[in-house]
């Protein structure tokens, strides 16, 4: 018993810690490119449905109630041209947003729709406009707090809820300290925190994600179809928010192939193949969940996928600030254990040894693991220009796990020689590790959040 309420505690403070690293989102500014862009695509749901469904036609205002903090209003333009939106895009070089469907999913959008309704009470759509910076630890505003809370309230505690999955998630994998040491690497890790802060399909779209690789866990050698239609209305919705979740399933894909590639040896074993009841329950789920958005897409543009990218003929600041930064392999490979140290442990787990601690029955899920991280690694690497650690987010989770696992390993196994010591053990040495890495990766976070940046440029 007492050992159960100090593994609770323990989780209670990991949330703790990361609602306290996120919760800066209610009275920060809100006015990034994207961000404004999801809020004006909200607008335009309102106003003209999903037919409506671009930029075009929006203004804005700025004002301030009190003199200090700065709030923008967007509504519907009084004429059907550009719009204010629009036309200082244009201004800046970035007229190419405009298309007559925006190019991202729409469920971020129709969540601060739903919500402008609710927790907004309809009052319109308002954000914050003012950046104090390290002021913001102090200076809690209260008109910019009740402006916003509608919109952000939900990136917040996505971001939690993530947090709280892994644990979840690990805990099933594996054990209850391999858990925690997994949930403590994401509520520390700077791309989530600095995420969660933003208006942002991302960490919500990786929610979604992570939902659909518990649901596989859960049923895929049992070959169930309840969970595999549970696994695909998940990743249906991790669709609906960001379209890069479609990485996951090209994972899993690759991972199903391989994990029954001995059946595509026989006629027998190819029928079993194609007619597993839980691969079919997930495909069936994941289209009736998130066709209505391709079949939009094919409407519009011919094609059920389509995905604008900005050309080096794009010449404003951010644009040429991703295109001057090193190779997406060196920004994925380099990047991310410079942000999150731990996460080099996740390699690790390639050496047969060190997998071989798991259990036999437990053996299929590193190579699962293996797929939904390079699933992601090698398709932003190879097709896309974005650069940015975001984009990596829905995989870290699977990182998450695997550095986790072999931290718990190194505790396990020092513990056998440090079991007399009196003060410091393994035990010790393992969470002394993490809060001095957990320090250098809030570091690098907050730097972002407090200068309003919308990408960490480090470590180039």
């Amino acid at each position: 018993m007492k050992e159960k309420l100090i593994h609770y505690t323990l989780l209670f403070l990991i949330l703790l810690m990361a609602g306290w690293l996120r919760i800066n989102t209610f009275w920060m500014p809100h006015t990034s490119g994207d961000e404004f862009h999801y809020l004006a695509l909200a607008l335009k749901l309102d106003s003209c449905g999903l037919d409506g469904y671009n930029i075009r036609g929006v203004d804005y205002e700025y004002f301030s109630l009190d003199g200090v903090n700065e709030l923008v209003e967007l509504r519907m333009s009084a004429d059907t041209g550009r719009g204010v939106l629009l036309e200082h895009m244009y201004a800046g070089g970035r007229g190419y947003y405009d298309n007559p469907l925006y190019n991202n999913s729409p469920g971020l959008s129709y969540l601060l729709m739903w919500s402008q309704k609710t927790l907004g009470h309809g009052k319109g759509y308002f954000v914050s406009a003012s950046n104090h910076g390290k002021d913001a630890l102090r200076r809690h505003p209260e008109d910019v707090l009740h402006a916003q809370f509608y919109a952000v309230f939900w990136p917040f505690v996505f971001g939690l809820v993530f947090v709280l999955l892994t644990y979840l998630f690990a805990r099933m994998v594996f054990d209850l300290e391999t858990a925690l040491i997994a949930a403590f690497l994401i509520a520390a890790n700077p791309v989530s925190i600095l995420v969660s802060q933003k208006l942002w399909g991302d960490e919500i779209s990786g929610v979604f994600v992570l939902m659909a690789a518990i649901f596989f866990f859960k049923g895929y050698k049992s070959r169930s179809t309840v969970f595999g239609v549970a696994a695909g209305v998940a990743a249906g919705i991790a669709i609906l928010f960001k379209q890069t979740a479609g990485f996951f399933l090209i994972g899993i894909t690759v991972f199903y192939f391989w994990d029954n590639r001995r059946m595509l040896t026989t006629a027998t074993g190819i029928k079993k193949f194609l007619l597993n009841p839980f691969a079919l329950a997930m495909v069936a789920a994941f289209v009736a969940v998130s066709g209505f958005w391709f079949l939009k897409v094919y409407e519009v543009y011919g094609e059920f996928i389509h995905k604008h990218l900005a050309g080096s003929e794009v010449s404003d600041s951010f644009a040429v600030i991703k295109r001057n930064r090193p190779p997406g392999v060196l920004v994925y490979l380099v990047g991310i254990p410079f942000l999150s140290p731990v996460f080099l442990f996740a390699w690790v787990v390639l050496s047969k040894k060190v997998r071989s601690f798991a259990g036999s029955d437990r053996q299929w899920i590193f190579p699962f693991l293996a797929c939904w991280i390079f699933a992601y690694f090698f398709i932003l690497v190879v097709f896309f220009t974005g650069k940015e650690h975001r984009y990596m987010l829905p995989a870290y989770p699977a990182m998450a796990l695997l550095a986790a696992y072999v931290l718990n390993r190194i505790r396990v196994w020092g513990n056998r020689y440090t079991r007399s010591w009196k003060w410091l053990g393994a035990d010790e040495f393992v969470v002394i590790s993490l809060l001095l890495t957990a320090q250098w990766s809030i570091y690098q976070a907050s730097d972002a959040i407090y200068n309003a940046a919308v990408i960490i440029l480090k470590p180039f």
